[in-house]
């Protein structure tokens, strides 16, 4: 009989002291982008094909409305991918890692609750989500989801974006009031950039912020751009991978500003347009970029994307 250990090349077999990375070259960042996005175009090609392109560009372009069944089927297959990612990497990059995305990681503490009229009407289909942390700082920030203006304010955002903004309220000790808004399609952005407005003066009038900025995803930028006009009203600006439509211009000079790129966006606009356009501002920026698609990513690299965002903002409350 052999005397050969099975599996030998894992060492943390029953009875050895030894870790059961010991010994083994651990995947870069990019590599790890690189096997999950293999993993999630063989094994869930609609959910890849929805989440690397903008499957609406064809509607657009004949100057037609998204057909409501491909926005509820984006809606479900983008409320998937937080638990999607979390186990996937648990199945290509190893058992034996933190594969927690920061919407189970650090949500654990924050209390969500809606916005009510008590606490001031918002305009008509504009809902809030008081994200309040553990240890409130007292300074207060409005998230605004992403999606390209047709999807991005159902599952998508409940199971997404919101408790992505909720972990970096857990983190940051920032109170986050999260908006959806009415939708524009592929239309002006002017209306729901008013109502994204008006609802901002609500807030601010109603809960008193010692501190008060943006937290953004893609085209939640834009549809904040009424808001990031009025920059003096702003103390800080933290945005993850924003989208920059041709034509699109806001001034945010002197607005301290934290920019998060994913360095393989294939959907959302590209990094270096992103740094040329906010380097071009006028305002106090930080760059912070990662290894990741426009949303695949290691859940490692989520967790640090929060993580860095959520240490900027405590120095930008602290310096208000």
């Amino acid at each position: 009989m052999s005397e050969q250990t099975p599996n030998s090349d894992i060492v943390s077999l029953p009875g050895s002291s030894c870790d059961v990375q010991a010994g083994v070259e651990p995947l870069t960042a990019q590599q790890q982008l690189e096997q999950l996005n293999n993993f999630f175009e063989d094994n869930y090609p609609e959910i890849f094909n929805s989440l690397v392109t903008d499957e609406g560009v064809t509607y657009k372009e004949q100057s037609c409305p998204v057909p409501a069944d491909l926005v509820d089927d984006t809606e479900r297959m983008w409320a998937r991918v937080p638990d999607l990612l979390a186990h996937s990497s648990l199945l290509v990059l190893g058992a034996g890692l933190d594969h927690r995305m920061p919407h189970v990681a650090y949500t654990a503490q924050v209390r969500a609750e809606p916005w009510t009229a008590q606490l001031g009407a918002l305009p008509d289909g504009v809902v809030g989500t008081v994200l309040t942390p553990p240890n409130p700082s007292g300074a207060v920030a409005v998230s605004l989801h992403g999606g390209p203006g047709w999807f991005g304010d159902g599952a998508s955002h409940d199971q997404f974006w919101l408790p992505l903004f909720a972990a970096l309220a857990e983190r940051s000790g920032v109170t986050i009031v999260d908006l959806t808004y009415p939708l524009p399609g592929y239309g002006s952005w002017e209306l729901s950039q008013q109502d994204v407005a008006e609802a901002i003066v609500q807030i601010k009038s109603e809960l008193a912020p010692k501190a008060f900025g943006l937290v953004v995803f893609g085209s939640g930028l834009v549809a904040a751009g009424q808001v990031v006009s009025t920059a003096p009203d702003l103390n800080f600006l933290a945005a993850l991978s924003p989208r920059i439509p041709e034509g699109f211009a806001v001034d945010i000079a002197g607005v301290p500003t934290a920019i998060s790129i994913a360095r393989f966006d294939s959907r959302g606009t590209a990094g270096g347009v992103i740094k040329k356009y906010f380097e071009e501002s006028g305002a106090e920026v930080q760059f912070y970029e990662y290894d990741s698609e426009h949303i695949i990513a290691a859940p490692a690299v989520w967790r640090q994307r929060i993580d860095d965002l959520a240490g900027w903002l405590r120095q930008a409350v602290a310096d208000c």
